[in-house]
């Protein structure tokens, strides 16, 4: 089934079923004791080549060391002593079991074939997109009335989810699924083949991390260094949190504009087609952007759950 995602101005209505849905599919995933944080360790332990675990991970872990202590203890709270980076993959994991495969539809966006900008009503009917899931778990984790559980799904959504939004392919075509029907061979990775949206989940972050000699750990290393360095993207990305619709908006629009002007091009402007190879200088202005969104990601995660969660005196981001 379906959840019906419901925004801060929706009917009482719409979110009062999403709220049934999700406790319901909630609970049943806990009787069956499955989502211990063993499972996790096992299951980021075993994927970590992938931006799926990784590069939730290193958003996750910058935004953690950019959130002040009081936000960060009220999350690690509701985590049970987890870290964010701990839990940054739960939400593809628990896709996977039966009460939560409603949720699948919350990790993407599909645009028409060749558009290059999202309109929410248009790509997000119902709410039902990761656009629109950010918004509702967002409101969710907020609202103290909610069972503490019920929150803790929350705040385990919108950590994946904000990451999801800012991998461009997952703000991507229709019919060819974001890239995944794209087959080519990653020329500056000894002609891995791949589909173009693995090549921006996984290959280009590989590269870099193989280039520059490090693993997860010093890509956060160097994004959060980067980030306390406040540059005028940065302040733009750390006020998130005051605006949490306009900011999800911007944020997909972005990776609508990437998609379009960068993942689906080549070197030489044209689409890319199945069957190419992806060059050198095609990863070269990948990761650049790789980098660039994982660190957007991560300082507006920070932004969102420090408005969420902080005491008011309290620094919302430590940069």
């Amino acid at each position: 089934s379906r959840a019906i995602l419901a925004r801060a101005a929706s009917s009482q209505g719409g979110v009062a079923r999403h709220i049934h849905l999700e406790r319901s599919c909630f609970l049943a995933v806990m009787a069956q004791r499955q989502l211990s944080l063993a499972v996790l360790a096992v299951y980021v332990a075993s994927t970590a080549d992938a931006w799926g675990p990784e590069g939730h991970w290193i958003s996750g872990r910058v935004a953690g060391d950019l959130l002040g202590k009081g936000a960060l203890a009220k999350a690690s709270s509701l985590l049970d002593g987890a870290s964010l980076e701990d839990v940054a993959s739960w939400a593809d994991i628990i896709r996977e079991k039966h009460a939560f495969h409603w949720s699948e539809r919350l990790h993407f966006i599909d645009l028409p074939d060749k558009v290059c900008a999202f309109d929410y009503d248009r790509d997000c009917k119902e709410d039902v997109c990761v656009a629109g899931a950010i918004l509702n778990y967002t409101h969710r984790l907020k609202d103290g009335s909610l069972p503490q559980e019920e929150r803790t799904v929350a705040l385990k959504f919108l950590i994946h989810f904000m990451g999801d939004i800012h991998q461009p392919l997952h703000v991507g075509w229709t019919s060819d699924r974001g890239g995944n029907k794209i087959h080519v061979k990653e020329g500056f990775a000894h002609d891995k083949p791949e589909n173009l949206h693995a090549v921006w989940d996984s290959g280009i972050l590989d590269q870099f991390e193989t280039d520059h000699e490090f693993k997860e750990q010093g890509y956060a290393k160097m994004l959060l260094e980067a980030a306390k360095a406040q540059g005028p993207e940065t302040e733009k990305w750390a006020a998130c949190g005051e605006d949490v619709r306009a900011c999800v908006l911007e944020a997909a629009g972005e990776s609508a504009a990437l998609a379009c002007g960068r993942a689906y091009r080549d070197e030489s402007g044209g689409l890319v087609e199945s069957g190419e190879e992806l060059t050198e200088a095609y990863y070269e202005v990948g990761s650049k952007a790789v980098s660039s969104r994982l660190a957007a990601a991560a300082v507006r995660l920070a932004s969102v759950l420090a408005a969420a969660l902080a005491d008011p005196a309290e620094v919302a981001i430590v940069v």
